[in-house]
């Protein structure tokens, strides 16, 4: 499933009060967190690599409250080196853990900037100049978490990038501003709209999902005043179930129940 996009909403107060204070204290030597090592248990993961501590250990890693992608940083500090396969898998486990609400799978097989910024057919109008505030956005949301991808199919799986709440509503009302509408009522009315869509050719099909798919989860996301996380066939083993391209999470297991 190395092609299916997920985005899903994220609550970044939690990401920076509680994940990275976490992952943090674990570069310093101590051990998982208990919350942490219970999830990483019913991912199924094995725990954080001790010998990528060093690879975190010389970075100056800025308080929860100051962390953020604006201005170039980033929501999780850039490592000294590739990080192992273990200690990627399990900082995505610990951002899975402040996810929030319903989640959307698709099928994007390309990033979302390609479908969005596409030049000749573009799906957006006026298209966004190549070097415009939603193109930034795109690229970030696309690869600002890259250096802790977990998957090595080669499909780009793992997480991808997030987007805080002010860039969630930003993003909301560029997409408004390119004639772009999204859809209303639960993410299993939204997964139908998507099903839909029709178009001449295929390549265009896709970029309106997509479209759909962002524009719509980015709208409600701004309406709980959360933000958003983008990945591909992320670890929400144990959080919830999925069915048809929607991730229906556990009351029990959701932080905004």
């Amino acid at each position: 499933m190395g092609s299916i996009s997920t985005l899903i909403l994220l609550d970044i107060d939690d990401v920076r009060g509680r994940v990275l204070p976490a992952v943090r204290a674990w570069v310093a030597g101590g051990e998982p967190a208990d919350w942490w090592a219970e999830a990483l248990r019913q991912a199924g993961e094995r725990g954080p690599d001790p010998a990528d501590r060093a690879a975190w250990a010389a970075i100056l890693w800025p308080e929860p409250a100051d962390v953020s992608d604006a201005g170039g940083s980033r929501l999780i500090p850039l490592p000294g080196r590739d990080l192992g396969e273990d200690t990627r898998s399990a900082v995505e486990v610990a951002m899975i853990t402040a996810t929030v609400g319903d989640g959307l799978a698709f099928g994007n097989s390309s990033w979302l900037s390609l479908d969005l910024l596409d030049e000749f057919d573009s799906v957006l109008a006026p298209a966004p100049d190549p070097g415009s505030r939603i193109a930034a956005m795109l690229d970030r949301f696309d690869n600002g978490l890259r250096h802790v991808q977990s998957g090595t199919g080669g499909y780009g799986e793992g997480l991808r990038g997030a987007l805080d709440a002010a860039e969630v509503a930003e993003l909301d009302d560029e997409l408004t501003a390119r004639a772009s509408a999204p859809a209303s009522g639960s993410v299993d009315d939204l997964r139908d709209a998507m099903d839909a869509i029709g178009a001449d050719f295929e390549h265009v099909r896709q970029m309106r999902t997509t479209l759909l798919a962002l524009h719509s989860m980015a709208h409600r996301a701004r309406r709980h005043r959360s933000g958003l996380l983008h990945g591909r066939d992320l670890a929400l083993r144990g959080l919830g179930q999925w069915h048809h391209g929607v991730f229906h999470r556990h009351p029990s297991t959701d932080p905004g129940h």
